[in-house]
């Protein structure tokens, strides 16, 4: 499905080096047991692959810890609170914004975060993952004071912390082709990507202590989606110089 022999041979480059390339993935959008989140558990384990899973905790319900905290390779976040849109539609999508009371949204946030620690114990991992990537800087001044220690958005990170005791693990790589067709995204174009991330860590362009983030939304994954999830997982384990990590978990300094 995916040539990967041009990342093969950035990989290489790593290996006489004697570097490694951490790679982590993130899913969004958890609330429920579903087909298709029990696909994706299906896969992690039988890959042995390690997962953060972003759950909105607004409409988690019990029946989700009971099939993840067996697990333990599934790492919890939390996925703002309702994933709702607050920006009018002049704005991108934005729950996690100015456009209501700070109190409010921070109220919401501590109340997402003392439930999906009270609900899953051992996999939870004090990670905000704000819907849609975005949130305000004025925002996240104030979430290590709610108990968060690590955000978690797209692109490479600018700095290690977002805010002091903060750190930040961003996701890199989105198969989904959001804006047309919704199926994946050229193979080609993502094969490339994961290329040059790599290699921009490489040369230092960008921060080479992050693991490199795949970035996946479980319940609108069609077939072509899940063969490059797969093909993905296979290509990251089957080189000497990249390995999964747990992401928001890993340190990364």
């Amino acid at each position: 499905m995916c040539d990967w022999s041009p990342v093969y041979a950035e990989l290489d480059r790593w290996l006489t080096s004697g570097k490694v390339a951490n790679f982590w993935w993130r899913d969004d959008d958890a609330i429920e047991q579903t087909p298709q989140l029990e696909n994706l558990l299906k896969l992690c384990d039988a890959k042995e692959t390690p997962i953060t899973l972003a759950v909105i905790p607004a409409y988690a319900v019990t029946e989700l810890a009971e099939q993840t905290e067996v697990r333990g390779h599934i790492s919890i976040a939390v996925h703002g609170y309702s994933h709702q849109n607050y920006a009018p539609k002049t704005e991108k999508k934005r729950e996690l914004g100015l456009h209501r009371e700070s109190l409010i949204v921070l109220s919401e946030l501590a109340e997402g975060f003392g439930k999906l620690k009270a609900m899953f114990p051992d996999g939870f991992n004090q990670a905000l993952v704000p819907p849609w990537n975005r949130i305000d800087e004025l925002l996240v001044e104030q979430l290590s004071s709610l108990g968060f220690s690590s955000l978690s958005t797209f692109q490479p990170r600018q700095a290690h912390y977002a805010s002091p005791g903060l750190r930040q693990i961003n996701c890199h790589i989105d198969p989904i082709e959001w804006h047309g067709t919704r199926s994946l995204v050229s193979a080609d174009v993502l094969v490339e990507q994961t290329r040059v991330l790599l290699e921009r860590q490489r040369l230092g362009l960008i921060d080479a202590k992050e693991p490199l983030g795949l970035l996946t939304h479980h319940l609108v994954h069609d077939d072509a989606i899940w063969g490059f999830i797969e093909s993905f997982i296979k290509m990251v384990q089957n080189h000497p110089a990249s390995q999964f990590v747990i992401g928001l978990e890993h340190p990364s300094d």
